[in-house]
């Protein structure tokens, strides 16, 4: 076996980190906000969902009477970050379309009857 020409030490190659809301919210100083409210928020729309709501505001009406000409390249900035976000939730979409129908495939192969069950159930809510 030939060794790898690349090492890494540990913590120094590609590292994920999940960020726990419930840790999130609370680090926020009380004369910052109030970590409970935000969390209160968050659970009813998400920042990317509030994000998205001002966005779709915002780009109707810039469309509606066109960009100064100094937000004319932050316009057209915002407009491609849209366009790239709807982009994702396509892809994201369609990715996990696809693995339902892999996974009920799998399921219909190795257990006819928790398939049939599942599908059942799911036709019951249409």
């Amino acid at each position: 076996m030939i060794p790898s020409s690349q090492f890494n030490f540990p913590w120094s190659g590609d590292v994920v980190q999940y960020i726990e809301p419930e840790t999130f919210f609370d680090a926020i100083p009380e004369e910052a906000g109030d970590g409970r409210m935000e969390k209160a928020i968050v659970n009813t729309a998400s920042y990317g969902r509030q994000l998205g709501l001002i966005t779709e505001v915002l780009m109707a009406l810039v469309d509606e009477v066109g960009p100064g000409v100094q937000a004319h390249g932050s316009y057209k900035a915002l407009k491609k970050t849209q366009e790239e976000a709807e982009k994702i939730k396509k892809e994201m979409k369609d990715a996990t379309r696809e693995a339902a129908r892999r996974l009920l495939d799998k399921l219909s192969q190795s257990d006819p009857d928790a398939f049939k069950q599942i599908m059942k159930e799911f036709s019951a809510r249409s």
